[in-house]
Formats: structure tokens, sequence, C-alpha cells
């Protein structure tokens, strides 16, 4: 487990969505299966397998499957580091 770099993976489901999240760490995503959008900040990015794309610290983003199959996102971070040095937050949280 690194301390500087995190990794985790993230299932959307036919016509699902994530949460929306705002935080001040960046991250990247890789598309691993299915299609769909993120919306970033108000801006509506789309997405199929194989894309990569990068989310800049403290922009509001949400995740949307297409109605054709489950998406599967893995995402790097520099979470951990951030948590380590104190700095790490969310919208809404303390």
């Amino acid at each position: 487990m690194s301390k500087i770099l995190g990794g985790s993976a993230e299932r959307i489901n036919k016509y699902a969505s994530s949460p929306e999240i705002q935080e001040t760490s960046s991250c990247a995503y890789h598309v691993i299966e299915g299609q769909g959008k993120s919306v970033i900040q108000g801006k509506t990015m789309h997405w199929k397998k194989g894309d990569t794309f990068c989310i800049p610290a403290w922009h509001a983003y949400q995740h949307f499957a297409d109605n054709t199959e489950t998406a599967y996102l893995y995402r790097f971070d520099d979470k951990p580091m951030l948590k380590a040095l104190g700095f790490y937050r969310t919208a809404g949280q303390d």
C-alpha cells in the first residue's frame, strides 16, 4: 500500500450514476468496460472502454453509465498523500 498514490475500482450499473463528489484529491480514471459520461464542473465528457481521463482537484464530478451495459472504471489518485499531510477534504465535510 502506497503512502503517495491510491487506486480503486468503481462499478456503475447501466442506467445508474455515482454520487457527485468534490474533493481536494486529483485523479485519473481508466475505463475497463462499458461506456458513459462524466459531468465535471458542469461540463459533460463522454467515455468508452479504453479511454483514460483526469479530474483536477476540487472539481465537482459525477459519472453516469449508458443504458447498454455496466461500466467498470479504475481510479488512480493522490488521496493517501493528501490524507497523510492532513490536506484531504471533501465538500460538505469538515
